[in-house]
């Protein structure tokens, strides 16, 4: 065994505090201290947490993920890529497809298949959950818009989740400070609720057509929001909320905690 095989032992004189202060630099101390959080009992998001801290991590899935950013196969649907692109949402109202006007219902899709909950559908993706409003439009779909809660837990199959509806970020006005956005986020993120988070807004339009935009959120890191956007190419790498939007425009939030 070597050195860094025993952090806080005698031959060790630093902490497992000590590395992740990052006062040394660790090697394989680093893993002793996971492995050590581990058997008291930490689960994964814990002990990240607890190594990476003021970072707020939303469920991250282990699968092709990173720092903070919660990501796996889900984080790669978009509205304007896929087989449910072209179809429309509610043909018996609208022409509009999932292309045109489909992100509330992607991002969905992708909080449901991050959530780690058990759904009803099998191969789970935005055109098999559109299957499932659709058998249920009446309850699920008001014109080519989302009914969130009755759409969440038609997709699981019960009513074990905290629902929020859409609530301000701001007080209706462009000035409101980013940060002050951002710690509502982060807050919400760090009590366990999944945030969907309406952009690009319009306050000239009635409360109900003021977002022209949704994303879901996987993670705040210092000022920076990030997010899985259903708007960009499954090949662009961009997911700073702030830099791909005007952070004055950025105004709802919806949550949603799973039990």
């Amino acid at each position: 065994t070597g050195f860094w095989d025993h952090p806080e032992s005698e031959k060790n004189p630093f902490t497992c505090e000590d590395i992740i202060s990052g006062s040394v630099i660790p090697k394989r101390g680093y893993q002793r201290c996971w492995n050590r959080w581990a058997s008291n009992g930490m689960d994964y998001v814990e002990i990240l947490r607890h190594a990476y801290p003021g970072t707020t991590l939303n469920t991250p899935s282990c699968t092709e993920g990173s720092g903070s950013i919660a990501t796996g196969d889900w984080d790669s649907w978009t509205q304007k890529e896929g087989p449910w692109a072209p179809r429309k949402i509610n043909p018996d109202v609208s022409n509009q497809t999932i292309y045109d006007v489909g992100c509330l219902i992607t991002s969905t899709a992708k909080m449901l298949a991050n959530s780690g909950k058990p759904l009803v559908i099998d191969d789970f993706n935005p055109g098999t959950f559109l299957d499932l409003l659709q058998n249920h439009s009446s309850t699920t779909l008001a014109g080519v818009g989302l009914k969130s809660e009755n759409a969440i837990e038609l997709a699981l199959g019960n009513h074990n989740f905290e629902y929020k509806s859409a609530a301000l970020l701001d007080g209706y006005n462009y000035s409101t400070p980013w940060s002050n956005k951002v710690a509502k986020i982060s807050n919400a993120l760090s009590q366990g609720y999944h945030v969907i988070v309406g952009l690009d807004c319009n306050y000239s339009n009635s409360w109900n057509n003021m977002v022209n935009h949704w994303v879901y959120v996987t993670g705040v890191s210092g000022d920076t929001v990030y997010m899985s956007d259903t708007w960009i190419d499954s090949s662009t790498d961009n997911k700073n909320m702030g830099v791909k939007y005007n952070k004055n425009k950025v105004c709802w939030y919806k949550l949603t905690k799973f039990y």
